[in-house]
């Protein structure tokens, strides 16, 4: 492969997680020899149709303002021009609709992407997929499912990637093949960033607290978890939580007032949004990541991958997602702290492991996926 396209609704930095992924994929896809321009076809961020270039990687940013014939008409030309080896679309059913219905995206991208080699990544295939889910979920995701479908029939992608062993069945029960290619995180280990801890807690007006257990949490705080579930399992325990980053539905001292009612003896830290290299420094000095993703869809987190990738053992907080008709069963939880057993019977699994870059391998894994097995057209008739 010489030449790659990858595309996704939105290319703002550190404001589209799926944004992000794409870039950092490009960047070490492009390390390996591959030629690389990013295309955003619903990009909320921009007025106008935009050609820039970061980092040496070419980004064309279609508006979401536009009209789809008009989008249809700019990624058809941009299409043209680069003239791919290969497609990667980075699917997020929201990114193309609102209200997740795309049905008239679908039709413009489909008239696209048939005539070219495609992957798709299904980041997070319809809702309604769980047995809590509400009706109202249910009906959308009924029908997400099969807009979902007409548009792998349209593209026939030689390969289907998800990010976790979860929606992999979910997919693979509904008539999808696929294969797992787990998420990197967005957050890559910083050498040397203990260096600047003393700096970041000063700055911070905050004070070191070397004896306690440090458990970190940063990124999105979902409005439910398993919150009394966790104080009362480190319940006797000296403890500081760290928390960094946007929170979209809980504020930081929300969290903060809700878990000092439960347990006046935790130290609770709030550091607000970070840099990327101090976020690596926080998970370098943490010796817990808090994860409230349901355990069931841990791949999907790029919060869960940040932790992996800094060797720092994984508390899981999240509640339980239960697919409808979907065995879930599977290893990939042994080694994470359980809520459900004592902390005092887990100790051996609070040592760290080794940091590792996850983006290289992923891309890597990503190339031979679609160069070396490849399969044929029509792959996959649903």
């Amino acid at each position: 492969m010489k030449t790659l396209i990858i595309t996704c609704g939105c290319l703002e930095p550190s404001k589209d997680g799926i944004g992000d992924y794409c870039f950092n994929l490009a960047k070490a896809i492009k390390l390996l020899g591959v030629k690389v321009v990013l295309v955003s076809i619903n990009d909320f961020y921009v007025k106008s149709f935009r050609e820039e270039t970061r980092e040496d990687i070419q980004l064309c940013r279609i508006p979401a303002r536009n009209n789809w014939q008009q989008k249809y008409r700019l990624f058809k030309n941009i299409s043209e021009t680069v003239s791919p080896d290969h497609i990667s679309f980075q699917y997020v059913i929201y990114a193309f609709h609102k209200k997740g219905l795309p049905v008239v995206a679908h039709q413009f991208l489909v008239g696209i992407l048939k005539s070219y080699e495609v992957s798709i990544m299904m980041h997070e295939p319809w809702i309604g997929r769980s047995k809590e889910d509400s009706l109202r979920h249910k009906v959308i995701g009924y029908f997400q499912q099969i807009i979902i479908k007409q548009l792998i029939n349209g593209i026939s992608p030689i390969k289907v990637f998800t990010s976790n062993i979860a929606f992999s069945r979910l997919l693979k029960d509904n008539g999808i093949q696929n294969k797992v290619l787990p998420l990197f995180s967005n957050i890559p280990f910083s050498k040397n960033a203990l260096q600047q801890l003393p700096q970041l807690f000063n700055e911070n007006q905050l004070f070191l607290f070397e004896k306690s257990l440090k458990i970190v949490l940063f990124g999105r705080i979902p409005f439910s978890w398993r919150k009394e579930e966790f104080v009362r399992w480190l319940d006797g325990k000296h403890i500081t939580i760290m928390v960094a980053g946007r929170s979209d539905q809980d504020s930081a001292n929300n969290l903060r007032h809700e878990i000092k009612g439960l347990s006046g003896k935790i130290n609770f830290i709030a550091l607000g949004e970070l840099s990327k290299e101090q976020v690596s420094t926080l998970l370098q000095y943490a010796d817990a990541g808090l994860a409230l993703t349901p355990p069931q869809i841990l791949g999907k987190s790029g919060v869960v991958a940040a932790y992996k990738e800094h060797g720092l053992p994984i508390i899981l907080a999240g509640n339980n997602e239960r697919f409808l008709e979907t065995d879930l069963s599977g290893p990939e939880q042994l080694d994470k702290l359980s809520l459900d057993i004592s902390l005092d019977d887990q100790l051996e699994k609070l040592k760290r492991k080794p940091s590792y870059s996850g983006v290289q391998l992923i891309a890597e894994t990503f190339l031979n996926g679609v160069s070396d097995l490849k399969e044929t057209k029509n792959a996959y008739p649903i």
